[in-house]
């Protein structure tokens, strides 16, 4: 028989393989005791012989790759080439599957698979259609898990699934819908890992087995969890540890998984003190578990430990304690030797960035956010990434980021349905309602209020809660009677809270109604409005065009007036010419000629009728001219003015001299000097008034 301190040694390296450990990462005391084990493991196999020498060798070298991997590694290949050469088929079958779990533990789980298909097909050759060659197939599931194939590790599940079958062996069948469950969970197939487990526990009606018993407990109690059913999730939990207290299995690690599951319903069911107590717990199982054999600055369990204390204190309210335990835990994630996956350096960066919220540095948690998102993403976490995209939606419009926010949550309640976490779909639907609130969108944002209410009401209930508090101090009841009381409860509430749900669609349907009825009379509203407004734009396009008719008229009489003028002073011109030539001429001229002259006078004095009109008309027209003139330039005077309407109807230099009562250079004059006052530069002065 292998001696106490032999047995000791290899649970210390089934630690060290786990947690990829580094020697050198070790406290002084555990480094000592690791050297002292080493050293007596070497003395043992030094004086061996074998086939015991063979079978220390491989103790040895699984124990010095921690220490010197290269070195491990090629003794190790060395004694498993020893055990076949030799025909040691055991040793040699032990030697690969210790050489792929230390490949695993570095991280080259891919490198790994290929050793153990071989060693397959050796257990296939000499042990067919056996228990042997069953569990090995289970462990190749198990490491294409390790790689993310699920695929294939389903394909050698189903062989195992298989060979159990025909063995009859049902502690082997229900290990293999366990391991399918578990698949089915970290692919966040909920209700298919549920049917699985339960499809496991039938297995299990008859074994003995405590260990196993536990593990399907505890693994339904998660899963429901996942789904939502805390009431139905801590039973199982509890049952769980009901079979631990009463049974001698020393199993720390279950302990601590149990316990901090409870911990983890208790934060969802927003009862923090209780959660806080569970996870205390469990870090101090872990402590006790873990005390001299791994260094606390590579321990991924405790990292576990810390995040959760850190989500409870957060949820308390004491954040500089949250974002203490939160760093701890990050710190021994972003150590490599710790072997943390993505999802688990995820969860800090959840937690880091829900704290950052409740400290109101919203751009840091968005930050952190993103991060966990991007690692649950790769490590195809579904339930972890809706919660995270939650968080984004929520920074994002605080960030006042509203349509990245609508997005986000849309997304996140894809993945609410897509999992069927009840837990995940209310948190969804509160943060929509709360967004459609803020954009207005009324009725989208009260569906979401509905569908919350609805789904908080079967997760969280005050009766609810007090049954699973009788729970916890009566769990000894049979798992079947429970389950019927809890569904006759739920049964009951349903049929409460349905009145409630009655009155909720009456307002719903009133509600509905009166918004037909507002938008109804709302369009016939706007429908008058829209036709007044037509018959008004159609009286000002037809006031428009009469008034330009109107103004056409006048401009074609005004041009006829200008003409009239034009010919008078020609005719005026006439007169002077004409007299002015007689009197030169003979100054004493008979009286027939001054008639004459007079007859031509009188025969155009019916034209000064059309000064009048003339006048009018440069009244209507030089009033609006002149008040836009003056609008833009108001230092004009009258004089000004009057030009200014004279060169508007294009009378030439003697004409407006004419009118004015001045010579025609002081028309010029007073040209040069209004083109000053109107700033103009190199513009014609006529183009300009006609512009305006």
């Amino acid at each position: 028989m292998r001696s106490y301190n032999l047995f000791c040694l290899r649970m210390f390296f089934l630690m060290c393989s786990f947690f990829c450990l580094n020697v050198f990462q070790l406290s002084a005391q555990e480094k000592a005791h690791y050297e002292k084990l080493v050293d007596s493991l070497y003395e043992k196999y030094i004086k061996a012989n074998n086939p015991e020498k063979n079978r220390l060798a491989i103790d040895y070298a699984y124990a010095l790759w921690v220490k010197d991997p290269a070195l491990g590694q090629k003794i190790l290949l060395d004694a498993i080439a020893d055990a076949k050469s030799l025909g040691y088929l055991s040793q040699q079958l032990e030697g690969v599957l210790k050489y792929a779990y230390r490949l695993s533990g570095d991280g080259r789980a891919q490198e790994a698979i290929p050793w153990l298909l071989k060693r397959d097909s050796l257990i296939k050759q000499h042990y067919p259609a056996s228990k042997l060659q069953a569990n090995s197939q289970v462990i190749i599931a198990n490491f294409y898990q390790k790689t993310d194939n699920y695929d294939s590790s389903y394909h050698y599940l189903s062989l195992a699934m298989s060979l159990f079958s025909a063995l009859k062996d049902k502690n082997g069948m229900s290990v293999v819908y366990e391991r399918m469950g578990r698949a089915a969970l970290v692919k966040g197939e909920l209700d298919t890992a549920i049917a699985r487990f339960k499809l496991s526990a039938e297995y299990l009606t008859e074994t003995d087995s405590i260990y196993l018993l536990t593990r399907n407990k505890y693994y339904l109690g998660l899963t429901n969890h996942y789904l939502g059913n805390y009431e139905l999730g801590i039973f199982y939990l509890i049952e769980s540890l009901k079979l631990l207290e009463g049974s001698t299995l020393v199993d720390l690690p279950m302990r601590w998984n149990i316990n901090e599951m409870l911990g983890n319903v208790y934060t969802a069911m927003h009862q923090y003190e209780n959660a806080l107590t569970y996870h205390r717990r469990a870090l101090a199982i872990r402590q006790k578990h873990y005390k001299s054999i791994l260094a606390d600055s590579i321990n991924l369990s405790y990292a576990y430990s810390f995040n959760n204390i850190a989500e409870a204190w957060l949820h308390l309210g004491d954040n500089d304690s949250a974002a203490y335990y939160a760093d701890m835990s990050l710190k021994i994630k972003r150590n490599k030797a710790s072997s943390a996956s993505l999802s688990d350096l995820g969860n800090s960066y959840l937690n880091l960035a829900n704290i950052k919220k409740a400290q109101n540095e919203l751009r840091q948690s968005l930050l952190f956010a993103k991060k966990a998102d991007s690692l649950y993403t790769l490590s195809h976490s579904l339930a972890d990434q809706g919660r995270t995209l939650i968080l984004i939606a929520s920074l994002d419009a605080k960030l006042n980021r509203k349509d990245e926010a609508i997005k986000t949550i849309d997304k996140a309640l894809e993945i609410a349905k897509q999992t069927n976490s009840k837990s995940l779909l209310k948190d969804a639907y509160k943060e929509k309602a709360a967004l459609m609130a803020v954009q207005n969108n009324y009725k989208l944002g009260y569906e979401a209020l509905l569908n919350f209410n609805h789904l908080n009401d079967s997760i969280l209930s005050g009766d609810l809660n007090k049954r699973i508090a009788e729970m916890q101090v009566l769990f000894g009841v049979e798992r079947s009677e429970k389950e019927k009381q809890l569904m006759q409860l739920r049964y009951n509430q349903l049929n409460q809270s349905s009145k409630y749900y009655r009155v909720l669609i009456v307002i719903a349907a009133l509600l509905s109604i009166s918004f037909a009825i507002m938008l109804y009379l709302l369009r016939i509203d706007v429908g008058r409005k829209k036709s007044l407004l037509q018959k008004k734009e159609e009286i000002n396009r037809l006031s428009e065009q009469k008034h330009k008719q109107e103004l056409q008229h006048k401009n074609r009489e005004m041009q006829l007036m200008v003409q009239t003028i034009q010919q008078k002073n020609q005719m005026l011109e006439e007169v002077k010419t004409i007299m002015a030539k007689e009197i030169r001429d003979n100054c004493n001229a008979p009286v027939e000629t001054f008639h004459k002259t007079i007859s031509v006078i009188r025969s155009h004095i019916h034209a000064d009728q059309n000064w009048d009109i003339l006048g009018k008309q440069l009244e209507k027209i030089s009033f609006d001219f002149q008040k836009k003139l003056l609008q833009l330039h108001p230092k004009l005077t009258t004089n000004d003015l009057q030009l200014c309407t004279y060169i508007l109807l294009n009378l030439p230099n003697h004409e407006i001299a004419a009118q004015m009562n001045i010579a025609d250079e002081s028309v010029r004059k007073q040209k040069y000097r209004l083109r000053k006052r109107l700033n103009l530069n190199g513009e014609s002065l006529e183009c300009y008034l006609n512009s305006l």
